[in-house]
């Protein structure tokens, strides 16, 4: 499954994320899970030109493969903890002979980086999960040869501020320009993959024997909630009682643009009122009193 991640005005505390594409993983009969995301990927960086793509995936995602994407895509996921991580490349001294080296020395584990006093720990306000707070996080450049080759990669580690050792989350990145408070809020935002699953779409108890069912229902769940959040008007519907007016013409006095005699009659300004930003905004009074007065006349 490949979502994107977007704000809505209706969701304002957290996330939403929305199918874009999916495929079905059979063990033995399609290509592995990662090289079946790594395709979906493709497929939506070829409709989106040079625009840049943000990737956050979790760590059993973090493969080889994912050196095929596109020049445009940054990736962030969870870092393993066997990861065997070194240094960067040397410079290469003058006169030395034979083919320049592509990594540097071999890091310490995860863990014991973690507890050496050289590792560049400073406090950070971080979000995460819709709460903010203090973190004690680290973030330094080395390479990760198994999976992103000679290409450069962020580590971040994350641990609680009083904590001495030890770390509580490590990620990996090859998004060299964020900070490491944009990068843990990045890979908190994963977890609205979860929430679609489980709580918007409701398809993450899905219990089907059926080939065809198994094949159709989570996809059909997830496309079915994706339309119906993007179908979402953004707009309130009419009043009850009242029939919609017809394209070109609207009730007047509401400053909404009107057609016929009423256009003359219309106060300056009120065809610059339809334009409304597309952020929540507190109703005025007229509204309120307005709304108020149609809840009257729908109850007698």
């Amino acid at each position: 499954m490949l979502g994107v991640l977007v704000d809505l005005p209706l969701v304002p505390h957290r996330p939403v994320c929305l199918l874009v594409l999916a495929r079905l993983w059979r063990p033995g009969h399609t290509p592995g899970r990662l090289d079946l995301a790594v395709d979906l990927v493709k497929v939506v960086c070829g409709h989106l030109g040079t625009r840049r793509v943000d990737l956050t995936c979790d760590g059993a995602y973090a493969g080889r493969q994912l050196r095929d994407l596109p020049a445009q895509v940054t990736v962030c996921c969870r870092l393993r903890a066997d990861a065997a991580l070194h240094r960067l490349a040397p410079p290469r001294r003058p006169g030395t002979r034979g083919r320049p080296r592509t990594r540097g020395d071999r890091l310490p584990e995860l863990t014991t980086l973690a507890g050496m006093v050289t590792t560049p720990f400073a406090l950070h306000r971080v979000a995460r999960y819709g709460q903010g707070g203090l973190a004690a996080v680290a973030c330094f450049a080395c390479l990760w040869p198994a999976v992103f080759a000679t290409r450069p990669v962020n580590v971040v580690l994350v641990r609680a501020p009083d904590a001495p050792d030890g770390l509580d989350l490590a990620l990996v990145t090859t998004d060299l320009a964020a900070t490491p408070a944009e990068l843990v809020h990045r890979y908190a935002t994963r977890w609205q993959v979860e929430v679609c699953f489980r709580q918007d779409a409701g398809v993450g108890q899905a219990r089907n024997r059926v080939r065809l069912a198994v094949e159709r229902t989570v996809p059909f769940g997830l496309v079915r909630n994706s339309l119906a959040i993007a179908g979402t008007p953004t707009r309130p519907p009419p009043r009850r009682g009242c029939h919609p007016p017809r394209a070109g013409t609207v009730v007047p006095d509401q400053g909404h643009p009107v057609s016929g005699r009423h256009a003359r009659q219309a106060p300056p300004g009120a065809h610059r009122a339809q334009y409304r930003p597309s952020q929540l905004s507190a109703p005025t009074i007229a509204e309120i009193l307005e709304v108020q007065a149609a809840w009257a006349a729908a109850g007698a």
